[in-house]
Formats: structure tokens, sequence, C-alpha cells
């Protein structure tokens, strides 16, 4: 408890603003801390904790963690994810499943969102919320992404043709997707592959990536909508 409050008093320290030539600027930091001997008897194991912990504080923006077996533990997990994404795509460890996109008063079926499930065999059922972030940090994003595209388009043209319908897909991009050359040829390519309008096709961005002033970015969005694909908040 007197380690907490000693960093914590040496963050805020950091936290004052520094006056140079009349104008405040701002500095923070975070900072990961091992406790001896609870977490290690020698330098070694106590520098290699402690950076893990900060590690995990810059992760979730906090100014200080103090090592634990849970920060341990889901470090092990991440790099576990890391390793396996590669081969996840080789060995056709993705699924898509398709969720009714509804009318909100007649319950009439208007689409679907293709929804990304990973079954590995190695770490059994991961939830996207553990391993897009990892895929957007090793940029496996990318051929994850064209992958989506790809069999979700494929999927909706089989569907059309089964029902005789023009039904649309709702499917989920990355940021990172939308800084990659030739995004909006890829997206125009696989709609006429599978003889698709673009209004058959929704890509949902998340709100962070609909409010980047990115240039390219906007030009992207842009020049998909001008072709009648549509772009949703996520």
């Amino acid at each position: 408890q007197q380690i907490r409050k000693h960093l914590s008093r040496v963050m805020e320290d950091i936290n004052l603003p520094v006056e140079i030539d009349g104008a405040n600027f701002y500095v923070s930091a975070s900072c990961g801390a091992a406790c001896y001997p609870a977490d290690g008897r020698t330098s070694e194991t106590l520098i290699m904790k402690a950076n893990l912990a900060l590690y995990q504080a810059k992760r979730e923006r906090r100014s200080v963690a103090f090592f634990s077996d849970k920060i341990a533990a889901d470090l092990l997990r991440r790099s576990r994810i890391r390793n396996a994404l590669p081969k996840a795509l080789e060995n056709n460890e993705f699924e898509l499943y398709f969720q009714p996109q509804l009318h909100s008063f007649s319950s009439k079926l208007l689409g679907f969102e293709a929804l990304l499930r990973w079954h590995s065999p190695e770490l059994g059922e991961v939830s996207p919320l553990e391993f897009i972030g990892i895929a957007e940090e090793s940029r496996m994003i990318l051929p994850i992404g064209s992958w989506v595209l790809r069999k979700a388009c494929a999927a909706l043209a089989a569907l059309n043709r089964k029902y005789q319908a023009k039904y649309f897909m709702a499917v989920n991009v990355s940021g990172m997707q939308l800084f990659v050359e030739g995004f909006v040829e890829e997206v125009l390519a696989v709609l006429a592959e599978n003889d698709l309008a673009p209004e058959q096709l929704e890509l949902e961005n998340t709100e962070s990536i609909l409010l980047s002033h990115e240039c390219s970015t906007i030009q992207k969005r842009n020049t998909l909508f001008a072709h009648g694909v549509r772009i949703a908040l996520d």
C-alpha cells in the first residue's frame, strides 16, 4: 500500500505542467511495478515482471500497474493468439456466421451481417474481442479482412440466387484496411465477381474510423459511397 501511494505521488508530480517561455507543457507517464520477494528474488526476474506490468498499464491507459498472475496469464494468452493467427487462415480455422437483419416494423428479412468466428484446435473458441486487436497489431487483419469480404459476398450471391432475392450483406472493415492502396478496387472487383450490386454491400466502420480526419480513408469511404456501397457505423 505504501509503494502504491509513493508511486501515485510520483505520477502526480510528473503530470504537473512544465512552463517553458510562458507556455505550459504536459508530460504523461506509465509505470509498471513488481514487488520483492513476492514477484521474484532476482533483479532480472523483477525487471522482467515490472516490464510486463508496464505493458499492461500502457494497454489499459493506467498510470500504474502492479504485476499479477492475471497479467502474466493475459500476456501469455495474447502471445499464443499472435503465434496461432498466421496458421488459422491457412488451416481454414475461420468461419462466418450470418446474423439476419430485419425491418424494425414489419420484421421483413432485409439482409445479413457477417460475423467472424475462430475455431482454433490449439486455443479453442477465440472471441473476436480477443483476436481482432492482435490481428490489427500484426497486420494479419489485412488477409483476414480480404477473406471475410470474399466469403461474405460469395455467400450472399448464393443466397440471392437460391431465393431469387436481393438481400444485402454487412461486413465489418478494420481501419487498417482503409489505409491499404487498392482497397476500393478490391471491393468493387469482389462485387463484380459475384454479380452483386454495390448497394447490396454494407461496410461497417467503428466510430473512431468515421471520425478520423485522415484524408486517404475519407476519400476511400466517399468513393465507395459514390459507387453505391453502403457505409454504416458499428
